[in-house]
């Protein structure tokens, strides 16, 4: 978030997450909301314009990731929480794999709406095309049959 303040020193951003360690916790501030581990993301994905995953070690497709596409939110991440994803364009933009290039994604998707409207837009297709609930259902039958 440093990178970002750079370019953006308004912008706040909202720590989410169960079992968050202490040295996060006291990140608090005016420019950084650490509310822990929150029940349901909807009311914070209408509230935010933009998520980030920057996840360092995890296995398999991250829940959250996906959660982030289905509010229509991007989801800025890293390689490690993008992993099991076959990110189409312009979700693929939104992978980096280093603190300058998670912030130039952060940044970009604030000051170019179209930017942030096509991102969302193709995170809503990304879940209907291949984790919606219809879609998991039918992959489950092919599997069993």
């Amino acid at each position: 978030m440093p990178l970002v303040w750079r370019e953006l020193p308004l912008l706040t951003c909202t720590l989410v997450g169960s079992h968050m360690p202490g040295e996060l916790r006291a990140l608090g501030s005016l420019r950084v909301e650490v509310p822990g581990q929150v029940p349901d993301l909807a009311p914070l994905y209408r509230q935010r314009r933009v998520a980030v995953a920057p996840l360092r070690f995890g296995a398999g497709i991250k829940g959250k990731v996906l959660e982030a596409f289905a509010a229509g939110r991007p989801c800025v991440m890293t390689p490690i929480a993008a992993e099991g994803l076959a990110l189409p364009e312009p979700l693929a933009a939104l992978v980096h794999g280093s603190a300058e290039g998670l912030a130039r994604a952060i940044v970009a998707l604030h000051q170019d709406d179209g930017r942030c409207v096509l991102a969302g837009g193709a995170g809503r297709s990304f879940i209907a095309q291949g984790h919606s609930e219809a879609a998991v259902d039918a992959a489950l039958a092919e599997a069993l049959t």
